[in-house]
C-alpha cells in the first residue's frame, strides 16, 4: 500500500471531526477497525480514513460535514474501486458519516452495494466559568475622578493634612 500523506488543506471542525474518529474508530463507529491512515491517497483523491475490519476487510471512511449528497457517495464509492483495483483479493467497504443525507443520496444508497452511512451530531456547550466582566456602569463607577465621585465628598473622612 502507498505511504499515507497527511493533507491539512480541511477546515478546522472537519479536521477535528475526522482526528476524532481517526482516534477512536472502534469507540466512535461501534465496531472493531484499525487505522491505516488518514488522508490515504488514491488515484481519485484522498480517502478521509481508511482502516481494516476485524474479517481482514479494508473500509474506507467518507466524512462529510453538513449534508451527504450523491456525489459524495459516487466519491466513495471511487475510492472503493481503486481500492480494489490494488487489493483484488481483498473486501472493500465504506462508510460514509454526515451529519444528514439528501434524499438523492438516501436513494443511491439503497441500491450501493457495501456502503454504510452513520450520521453524527456535533453540540457545542457555552458554560461561565468565571465572571470577570462588569458592567458598563460599574466601570464607570470605577473610573471616576475623585471630583466625580458617586460618594459626596463631605462624607468622605480625610485626615486634616489632606483637606483643603
Amino acid at each position: 500500500m502507498p505511504e499515507p500523506n497527511q493533507c491539512d488543506n480541511r477546515g478546522p471542525i472537519e479536521r477535528d471531526v475526522q482526528d476524532y474518529l481517526a482516534n477512536n474508530l472502534s469507540f466512535a463507529l461501534e465496531e472493531e477497525l484499525t487505522l491505516i491512515g488518514t488522508e490515504y491517497p488514491v488515484p481519485f483523491g484522498r480517502i478521509d480514513i481508511l482502516a481494516k475490519d476485524s474479517r481482514g476487510s479494508l473500509v474506507a471512511i467518507e466524512l462529510k460535514l453538513g449534508t451527504a449528497t450523491r456525489d459524495a457517495i459516487g466519491q466513495l464509492q471511487s475510492y472503493m474501486g481503486a481500492l480494489r483495483g490494488e487489493h483484488p483479493e481483498t473486501f472493500i467497504r465504506g462508510i460514509l458519516i454526515a451529519a444528514s443525507i439528501d434524499p438523492a443520496a438516501e436513494a443511491a444508497l439503497i441500491v450501493s452495494r457495501d456502503i454504510q452511512f452513520i450520521s453524527y451530531a456535533i453540540t457545542f456547550e457555552f458554560t461561565p466559568r468565571l465572571k470577570t466582566a462588569s458592567t458598563y456602569a460599574e466601570w464607570e463607577a470605577r473610573t471616576k475622578t475623585p471630583t466625580e465621585s458617586p460618594i459626596p465628598r463631605s462624607k468622605i473622612w480625610l485626615p486634616p493634612s489632606f483637606q483643603g
